[in-house]
């Protein structure tokens, strides 16, 4: 019987990552053609000048030599690996960016479920984990959030939860208003001080959309996670010489990957927690 179990898991394992890493194409576009929507830019491609960028409608194509791609040659992380990381056509090395996604997203996604199993509430942190993705590479390569992808996190969550899935629909609601508050009082008393903004808008947006979902009890564990480990590589950075110590770095992966970690492990992050504080 238990033999029969853990090949079933497996198997399915397997099958989610199939699954994902096609998602995981899909978030490569959303990715890369997101940033371009919101500044009403326009594909560069002849047949296309005319239209704006819409990447639902647009066809893949090489950044190189401009050409549509073809099926064969948009296979998942296997396309890549067949050409060599190279374009069928020019034959130009492709950015290892792509499969670097697909491949994140699928290994994401079976975490997800060997932890949590065939249930309900791992096909809702699944779906966070693609929208937390898109997220956190848009932030991390443009310094934006995308309005759109909080938005529907936030309402998610909220909808969610009026089943109390992950928190209660009271919890969740001041979980909204009381993250959203909390990074906006820190941002202007920042600013107040040095004149400058270090928390975009955009991670209140995302603060308040995790908060949805962890509800208000989570709100101040989600914070400090995410504030240690943007400590923790900001410093490592420095070291290292990749960045200068004034230099600033995208907030939103490290808020998505403490949010991530909370919805994931929350009875073990809850247990710390409470040992901290001493109870």
């Amino acid at each position: 019987m238990l033999n029969f179990i853990q090949t079933h898991i497996w198997f399915s394992a397997i099958i989610i990552g199939i699954l994902s890493l096609i998602a995981g194409s899909f978030l490569n576009l959303v990715i890369c053609y997101y940033p371009a929507i919101v500044k009403q830019e326009k594909i560069k491609i002849e047949h296309l000048l005319t239209k704006k960028l819409n990447f639902i409608y647009s066809k893949s194509y090489c950044p190189a030599c401009k050409k549509i791609l073809h099926w064969l040659y948009k296979i998942p992380l296997i396309s890549y690996l067949l050409f060599k990381g190279k374009c069928a056509y020019c034959r130009i090395r492709i950015n290892p960016f792509y499969p670097t996604i697909e491949l994140f997203t699928a290994a994401a996604s079976v975490i997800v479920l060997l932890y949590l199993g065939w249930n309900i509430k791992m096909l809702c942190v699944l779906y966070v984990t693609w929208i937390l993705i898109v997220i956190s590479t848009i932030d991390f390569k443009t310094q934006m959030i995308p309005n759109t992808c909080a938005g529907l996190l936030l309402w998610s969550g909220l909808l969610i939860n009026c089943f109390s899935l992950f928190a209660t629909p009271i919890q969740a609601i001041l979980g909204v208003i009381a993250g959203y508050l909390s990074l906006s009082i820190f941002q202007k008393v920042f600013y107040w001080i040095q004149k400058k903004d270090v928390i975009g808008d955009g991670d209140l947006q995302l603060t308040a959309a995790l908060s949805a979902w962890l509800g208000i009890q989570f709100l101040p564990l989600l914070l400090l996670v995410a504030a240690v480990m943007t400590l923790i590589i900001s410093i490592m950075l420095i070291i290292f010489r990749k960045i200068k110590w004034k230099t600033m770095i995208a907030f939103g992966p490290f808020l998505s990957l403490s949010g991530w970690l909370l919805l994931m492990f929350n009875a073990p992050f809850q247990r710390l927690w409470y040992l901290m504080l001493g109870y």
